[in-house]
This record gives C-alpha cells, structure tokens and sequence, in this order.
C-alpha cells in the first residue's frame, strides 16, 4: 500500500571530531548535529550536543561504523569547530589541565563572567559539562567530570 504522506526524514549536520576515551581509546570520525541549536541562532554545536540530555550520542566512525558513544565516558574531543565568544570575554591565561587518568593538556579557556565572578576558579565551578580549551590552533572540548586539577601558568 502506497502512503500519500512524504517519508519522514531529518536533516542532520556532519562535524568532523576525535574522541578520547576512558580506558586510552581513541574514535575518529563525524558527530551528528542538528541545523538548528536548541539554545542560540545558527546550527548546533558540538559542545551544546555534549552538553544535552542525551547519555549516549550516536557518532560515526571512520570505517563507517555508527556506535552510540556513552558521553560520560568521553575525556576530551578534539574539533574543529571554531566557536564564537560573547563580547569582552576574557582569557584565563595559560593553563595546565591534569586528567584522571594521568595525561595533561595545555591551552587557555575564553569566559564571559559578572566581574564579581571572574576568575577561572569562578568559570570552572559553573561552567557545564563541558568547556572549550584552545591549544595553538586546536578546539577541544574538555569533560569536567574527567578534570583531576587546573593549574595556571600564565596570567591573562
């Protein structure tokens, strides 16, 4: 029997990222993303997909392979997105930050915070799940639950 209703069909956004997970693997391949960001104008985000509801994400692997990957089990992602700051964010200087499974990774976080609450301790007590790190020309997208400590090298 012939529908006379269109298939359904839902547009999606391909973004090209690395995951590294708990237990030292390492995932190449695409994120699935919506046209339209649940929380500002334009496309969503990577971070806004890390950062929304759903426990596991679907991601497709290089070798073409679709997996569903528990978020909670993500350290770090290494994108390419390259995301946009509100006017007079500040840098957090030069920084160390120390997983719990022993690596480190260096780079700065951009914050937007009342100045009341503007120092990085301020930003990493409130930020979401995930943040922004920028190291020379790589994004990545650090899980906070996987922090073990920040340590400031530089000041801004």
């Amino acid at each position: 029997m012939k529908s006379d209703f269109p298939p359904y069909r839902i547009e999606i956004l391909r973004r090209q990222a690395r995951i590294f997970l708990v237990g030292g693997k390492r995932l190449e391949g695409t994120f699935f993303l919506s046209p339209i960001s649940p929380n500002n104008r334009g496309e969503e985000t990577i971070l806004e997909l890390l950062c929304g509801e759903r426990a596991y994400l679907p991601f497709e692997t290089t070798q073409g392979r679709i997996i569903l990957v528990q978020k909670t089990n993500i350290i770090k992602v290494l994108s390419q997105e390259d995301p946009s700051y509100p006017p007079g964010a500040k840098t957090s200087g030069q920084i160390t930050v120390w997983f719990d499974d022993g690596t480190s990774l260096n780079g700065e976080v951009f914050f937007s915070m009342p100045v009341t609450h503007s120092r990085l301790s301020d930003f990493l007590n409130h930020s979401a799940e995930f943040f922004y790190l920028h190291k020379d020309d790589n994004t990545y997208l650090i899980n906070r639950y996987h922090v073990t400590f920040v340590e400031p090298i530089s000041e801004p």
